[in-house]
């Protein structure tokens, strides 16, 4: 592939041992770590000028430590510039505060 400058607009990164994802525990190839460095293994020669996470369907519970830990990702590497994230909006207005929050 040439060496093109992209926006990467949907990465998913995540971390089974940091959160709990409920999807891959019988799924072995992923069920593992996604981060930083195998986004840039598997980019190969494309030069990413940014790129935007896209919630991984964490359990709820880590729906917030999932942003936490990408806001400090995006602070340690600014390619990454927007974060798509999970909010249980069937939770009604007991949902504001997480609203407030991101």
């Amino acid at each position: 592939m040439p060496n093109s400058s992209v926006i990467d607009s949907l990465v998913h990164l995540w971390d089974p041992i940091r959160h709990s994802i409920p999807w891959i525990t019988d799924l072995p190839a992923l069920n593992r770590s996604f981060g930083l460095a195998e986004f840039d293994e598997a980019r190969a020669d494309v030069v990413g000028e940014g790129m935007v996470f896209l919630e991984c369907d964490v359990a709820t519970s880590d729906a917030m430590a999932e942003v936490d830990w990408v806001a400090g990702l995006a602070r340690a590497d600014g390619r990454l510039k927007a974060i798509v994230a999970s909010v249980p909006l069937e939770k009604g207005d007991a949902v504001t505060a997480e609203l407030a929050v991101l």
